[in-house]
């Protein structure tokens, strides 16, 4: 646990945000909004990773718009490991994760956002160092634009990108 800087709740999981990767553990078995299950009940779980290949070893990452909720994790016998306190933060960023581009997510209503945000002085080209490298997913596809990927308790997607430039 003390490899994850940001861990955060989904509605059937939890999002661990790492310095080089953002980590997906998802279950099923719960009902919409049920992120907790009583010890004695199965758990079906899969984790995955979206690492950011070659991405900034220094990259800082920062999360904003502190919630005045926290959570508490008591979890086993030994209090050594035990968190207390965790904040809840809105948005988290990785700062230059690679080269002028900084990598940002954030809650949108129940849904997991991202963008990828390139600053104006980059050239174009620029972008050819985004790479994402999926690891645990059973099956990975792009349909119609949007990219599928299927594990153990479910299949997800990402929306087809898009692009648009702030001008002043």
């Amino acid at each position: 646990a003390d490899s994850f800087l940001y861990v955060a709740d989904l509605a059937s999981g939890k999002l661990l945000i790492q310095k080089d990767a953002v980590g997906f553990m998802l279950w099923s078995g719960t009902k919409e909004g049920e992120t907790h299950r009583p010890h004695s009940g199965l758990l079906n779980a899969h984790l995955f990773n979206i690492r950011f290949k070659q991405a900034n070893e220094e990259v800082l990452v920062t999360a904003i718009g502190k919630s005045t909720a926290y959570r508490n994790y008591f979890i086993g016998n030994n209090t050594a490991r035990w968190k207390s306190h965790v904040g809840l933060f809105q948005k988290i960023t990785y700062h230059q994760i690679w080269k002028g581009i900084d990598a940002a997510f954030y809650g949108s209503g129940d849904a997991l956002k991202y963008e990828l945000t390139i600053q104006a002085h980059q050239p174009m080209n620029s972008v050819s160092v985004i790479q994402l490298n999926y690891e645990g997913i059973d099956r990975l596809q792009l349909v119609n634009g949007e990219l599928r990927y299927q594990t153990s308790v479910g299949d997800f997607r990402d929306l087809s990108p898009y692009a648009y430039q702030v001008i002043n």
